[in-house]
């Protein structure tokens, strides 16, 4: 969303240096705390918690063929190039 650390921390109504621990990992999102996150993001809880099991990976699929599903077959050309494309920068990136 383009959101600095310390508009999210203001939107939530946290310290910046709490973003900043949560957001690294040193300390735990109490569950108001992750609401309000939520709130602020305009995204669902389930979003954030995704992690890498079958089920994840099941939406995943199913979000990008819903994607795809009103496409003219150009445009899935196109997003499928740019989904292969993003993939490669993004390995690159991590250095994978």
């Amino acid at each position: 969303m383009k959101l600095s650390q310390n508009e999210l921390a203001e939107m939530v109504n946290i310290s910046p240096s709490h973003m900043s621990d949560i957001e690294n990992g040193k300390k735990i999102v109490k569950l108001d705390i992750f609401m309000r996150l939520t709130e602020a993001l305009q995204v669902s809880a389930d979003w954030l918690l995704r992690t890498d099991i079958p089920q994840v990976s099941s939406i995943h699929t199913q979000e990008l063929s819903s994607i795809l599903s009103d496409c003219t077959p150009g445009e899935a050309q196109s997003i499928i190039r740019m989904a292969k494309e993003m993939k490669t920068a993004i390995r690159e990136s991590a250095g994978k």
